[in-house]
């Protein structure tokens, strides 16, 4: 006789796959508002993973409450799986809202008219086999959506844009990858002796010292911009922590887009200059427009080199180690350290770039002086010449 869970990787359908979409809005998000927003908006739960990521959940079909507790067998057809999602009290004071950071979601909006805005689109969700859409915030400007539909995704950045900060140069295409779900092999049922009982799988999966998260965190992959997940029945959480993994290093990948983005329209610019200036000894532009560029030069050099620190490994990791290879994936195959390698690179010569242009405006300011001062020297001598004229001519 199949067990529930046997009956649970039938349901997986090895065909279907969602969408990722990777987007970079803005400098920084304000994140209190921000979270403030999703704890009252009806029908999602929000949580914060800590004071730079919050965390959005959709259920699929009315939105009206989270599902606290998987069904006891497959729905019909073998369509979805609703996974489980903690859902504690609400945190509703500023003092929590602004502090709150944890591994509880906060509650469900009540109204349809609370504070926080109106329902999402109905369809929101199109991931057919977990049954929930999910969304992660990044304080530095970036939203990572799971299984939305393109009207849910655009539903989420018109609301938000209230809570950026400091607007892009150029603005950026979304990044897009897809995701599939796997079914756990049968060997991990009889190994682990897994059983039907839900608490007890729950337990199982989120303890982070059982024996068999890191086998099934190992089946992760991700490869020809697809992302494979094992289906984990009963771990809601843990689906959720691995998402938040791949969200980390695709993320990274999309702020050092706009970083890279900025920097080669930075280079399109000025590019020519130094080609100017080897060509003709001079650049052709004012003073002023010289200070203009070497301003902007400077500016954009120091407001990169103080955010590069976002590129580094996530603080998150520290107690989530066993989830960092799951993020060392993502960031390997998107070349975030080859990227920010080159980055630093075109930074440096953005720097050169500054200090030549500098020097050239020093070069120039005292070649002006130093003709100032023979034509004084000049002036000074005819003057001498004509005194001495006068007094040849008219001492006799």
């Amino acid at each position: 006789r199949s067990s529930r869970l046997e009956k649970v990787r039938a349901v997986v359908p090895s065909d279907w796959m969602g969408r990722i979409s990777v987007v970079c809005l803005c400098n920084t998000f304000s994140m209190r508002e921000l979270f403030s927003l999703y704890l009252t908006k009806p029908g999602v739960v929000a949580k914060r993973f800590s004071r730079d990521v919050v965390h959005v959940q959709l259920n699929r079909g009315t939105y009206e409450r989270a599902s606290t507790s998987a069904p006891s067998s497959p729905p019909a057809g073998g369509a979805r799986w609703d996974v489980r999602v903690p859902n504690l009290a609400p945190l509703r004071d500023d003092a929590a809202v602004d502090s709150y950071v944890g591994d509880g979601y906060g509650g469900v909006g009540a109204a349809a008219d609370a504070p926080g805005g109106g329902m999402f689109p109905e369809g929101s969700v199109e991931d057919d086999v977990s049954g929930v859409g999910e969304i992660f915030f990044f304080s530095y400007g970036i939203i990572v959506m799971w299984g939305l539909s393109r009207e849910a995704e655009k539903h989420v950045l018109a609301e938000v844009r209230e809570f950026e900060n400091g607007s892009l140069e150029v603005d950026m295409e979304p990044e897009l990858l897809d995701y599939r779900y796997i079914s756990l092999p049968r060997e991990f049922f009889v190994k682990f002796e897994l059983s039907g009982d839900s608490d007890a799988m729950t337990r199982l999966w989120n303890d982070h010292d059982s024996p068999i998260r890191t086998p099934v965190i190992a089946l992760n992959k991700i490869e020809r911009d697809l992302i494979h997940l094992p289906m984990i029945p009963e771990a809601g959480e843990l689906m959720t922590c691995l998402k938040l993994a791949y969200s980390h290093g695709a993320a990274q990948s999309s702020k050092l887009e706009s970083f890279e983005t900025a920097v080669e329209d930075i280079f399109n610019r000025v590019g020519e200059m130094p080609v100017q200036l080897a060509e003709t000894g001079h650049l052709n532009i004012s003073d002023e427009e010289l200070l203009k560029l070497c301003g902007e030069l400077y500016t954009y050099s120091a407001y990169i080199n103080l955010q590069t620190d976002i590129l580094e490994t996530p603080d998150w990791f520290w107690d989530n180690e066993d989830l960092e290879p799951v993020y060392l994936k993502t960031a390997k195959y998107l070349d975030i350290s080859k990227r920010t390698a080159i980055l630093n690179i075109r930074l440096n010569t953005l720097n050169d770039m500054y200090a030549l242009f500098r020097d050239e405006r020093h070069l120039q300011t005292g070649h002006r002086l130093e003709w100032i001062v023979i034509w004084l020297i000049v002036i000074e001598v005819v003057i001498d010449l004509v005194e001495l004229a006068a007094l040849v001519r008219f001492g006799d």
